[in-house]
């Protein structure tokens, strides 16, 4: 038995002193690729040594997550991050959230990024860039919220000045609509009024044909006359208020004629009779 202990022994420390020498083939690898820009080969190192060979060492994390990052690869980059945000080491815990708030700020989600930030310094207050990092974060919130503000109070302008304008426009049209429901009012009101002058000028038409057909041959005559004179009057555009004047002082200057005749003796006195 003490052989095979000796032998197990032996074989185990050799199984050791080899998965030693290829974690540092694989870390040495992965860390050249990275100076050379290679993300790729460094991820694929990075991997065999987190999950093939199953070494749990944050700080291999960490630089499996900065390869991801650089190779563009965001979400993969943020699932690695997260698997060491809750890291014991300080260091290692405060480098993580910082990336994390980075990455997460450039999606335009602020607050998870301010969180990750606030993370980041509380693990390491003297990790600075993470403290400006957070300064222009919770900057670009504000900026944005102003601009959403802007954004919302110009739309509810906007808002506003189109419900104003149909407004004013309904105005317009109720106002056009009683201007012409006022007209047609108007004219049925006209055209009513012209009926009835109608008809009264018909009735009084007909009662002077009633009366005229009522009245005596002598009316009668006296009444042609009075047309036929009328009918002088407008040839010689003499209005009957005109004629009536005319008349009226021929008639006054026979009269005063009559009463100068009347007062003139028709012969002389004869001096021998009596003055009786």
């Amino acid at each position: 038995m003490k052989y095979i202990f000796i032998i197990v022994f032996v074989l185990t420390s050799i199984g050791d002193i080899n998965k030693i020498s290829q974690v540092n083939r694989l870390k040495k690898n992965a860390q050249n690729a990275l100076e050379e820009k290679n993300f790729a080969e460094a991820i694929s190192n990075y991997s065999l040594l987190l999950d093939s060979m199953q070494i749990q060492d944050d700080s291999i994390q960490l630089n499996l997550s900065n390869a991801y990052l650089l190779n563009q690869d965001t979400a993969n980059a943020i699932a690695s991050y997260q698997k060491i945000a809750g890291s014991h080491n300080d260091y290692i815990r405060s480098i993580a959230n910082q990336q994390l708030g980075v990455v997460t700020a450039e999606q335009r989600k602020f607050d998870e990024a301010l969180d990750y930030l606030k993370s980041s310094l509380k693990a390491d207050p003297e990790n600075t860039e993470a403290r400006y990092d957070y300064e222009w974060v919770k900057n670009q919130k504000e900026q944005e919220e102003q601009q959403n503000q802007d954004q919302q109070d110009q739309e509810d302008k906007q808002d506003q000045n189109k419900d104003d304008q149909q407004q004013e426009n309904q105005e317009n049209k109720n106002e056009e609509n009683e201007n012409k429901d006022q007209e047609k009012q108007e004219e049925k009101e006209q055209e009513k009024q012209k009926e009835e002058e109608q008809n009264a000028e018909n009735e009084e038409q007909q009662q002077e044909q009633n009366s005229e057909e009522e009245q005596s041959p002598e009316e009668q005559e006296k009444q042609a006359q009075q047309e036929e004179l009328n009918e002088k009057l407008q040839e010689m555009n003499l209005t009957e208020e005109k004629a009536q004047m005319i008349l009226e002082a021929m008639k006054n200057s026979e009269v005063q004629y009559l009463q100068q005749q009347k007062k003139k003796p028709k012969r002389a006195p004869n001096p021998n009779l009596p003055n009786w």
